[in-house]
């Protein structure tokens, strides 16, 4: 991913630049051109920090997000591959771009009107200060994951403890606290936007994952990639936004047989409920591309990355432990992403194009399911996976 694309051009929907542009006050007596400026360059910029600071310091969780296409598998595959970048003069740089372009405008906050004047209008100014920031690909995509995870907030506990959640335009307020000198309805193309990009992104980063796989037979590979290529996503509109929805199988394929082949740590955690004690079961495949075995948690270093598999457990932790033992946790979930709508929550398996995979998914509909449901995947650190979320923030369980 070597392209570069426009910072701005990325993050912001034309519509809300088009309203930066504009000189006139409309609603509100403070909207002026000047504040709309200030608090849109104040997100972009606080954007850029908290990603940079969270992305050093391994806290990958903090990326998260919400983009509501059922691709939460994706997102973990995606990030554990940008983990293993290096990255760190690329978010120096925009670090530092950041931290000009904050003192610009806290300069121009002190200047006499006079003063301001022969600076150019705010938009001028915005754009000599963010039009020629370039990013990678690789960068575009943390800065969305991490934009919506600022908005990612709880909506209710379900009495089995799953959380549900959604992203809150008002949660932007946490990188920016006067961004609502928007108008909401520019506001809700940023969450739209995010999330239209953010879907579309996670599933070309599984197809690209899904050509490096090497242990799986050669016919089996070509039908993965098939899956996960453009004929066969679904892409429409919720809510007056586009998603793109992968072929979810196909999707959970690619990360276990991927997580498999570079022995990577996994996690399945239990979702708890009030009074439950926390599980947590790491296993390991023991050589490349084999199998899934459980390991002691003391094995596993603090600062080990681990892709965490969340799951509301319907019996003990000696229970799932024998039954990923009998039956292969690769097995397990599979069945778990086989069982589940493929695209989106009302589609149905004749949605699946190609005979021989709806004839795969409906194998694996048939075998009995585990005692855990997978509810949640995410990427993180070995000593995070003992967090629970509560909107962004994590409590120790």
């Amino acid at each position: 991913m070597n392209t570069q694309v426009s910072f701005v051009s990325s993050l912001l929907p034309a519509s809300v630049v088009k309203n930066l542009e504009s000189p006139s006050t409309r609603g509100r007596k403070e909207c002026t051109q000047e504040n709309r400026v200030l608090c849109v360059s104040k997100l972009l910029i606080n954007l850029i920090k908290g990603a940079a600071s969270d992305y050093r310091e391994g806290l990958y969780i903090k990326f998260d997000g919400n983009p509501g296409d059922s691709g939460c598998q994706n997102q973990a595959l995606a990030l554990r591959t940008i983990s293993r970048l290096d990255l760190e003069e690329e978010f120096s740089s925009l670090a530092s771009k950041a931290k000009e372009i904050q003192e610009i405008f806290n300069q121009r906050c002190l200047m006499p009107r006079k003063e301001k004047r022969k600076q150019g209008s705010p938009f001028e100014l915005f754009q000599r200060c963010f039009s020629k920031i370039e990013i990678s690909k690789e960068m575009e995509y943390l800065l969305h994951c991490y934009l919506s995870a600022v908005m990612r907030a709880p909506v209710k506990t379900e009495d089995n403890g799953v959380v549900l959640t959604r992203c809150e335009i008002n949660n932007l307020s946490n990188l920016s606290e006067n961004i609502t000198y928007i108008p909401m309805k520019r506001l809700k193309k940023i969450l739209n936007n995010n999330k239209e990009i953010l879907s579309v992104l996670s599933v070309n980063a599984v197809e690209c994952e899904a050509k490096k796989l090497t242990s799986v037979a050669v016919s089996e590979k070509e039908l993965i990639v098939k899956m996960l290529s453009p004929e066969h996503r679904k892409t429409i509109k919720c809510f007056g936004e586009l998603r793109t929805f992968g072929c979810l199988f196909y999707e959970v394929k690619t990360l276990i047989f991927g997580l498999r082949e570079r022995q990577d740590v996994v996690c399945l955690r239990k979702i708890l409920k009030e009074g439950d004690e926390p599980v947590r079961i790491f296993l390991k495949p023991s050589e490349p591309g084999g199998e899934f075995q459980v390991i002691l948690k003391e094995s596993v270093p603090d600062n080990t990355p681990v892709t965490v598999f969340e799951a509301v457990f319907k019996g003990n932790r000696e229970e799932v432990c024998s039954e990923i033992e009998e039956r292969g946790f690769t097995e397990l979930i599979l069945i778990e992403g086989a069982v589940v709508p493929q695209y989106d929550p009302k589609s149905k398996l004749e949605e699946v194009k190609d005979e021989l995979a709806r004839e795969e998914i409906s194998r694996f509909r048939e075998i009995k399911r585990p005692i855990f449901e997978l509810d949640h995947v995410y990427f993180t650190k070995k000593e995070e996976t003992g967090l629970c979320q509560e909107g962004r923030k994590w409590i120790v369980v």
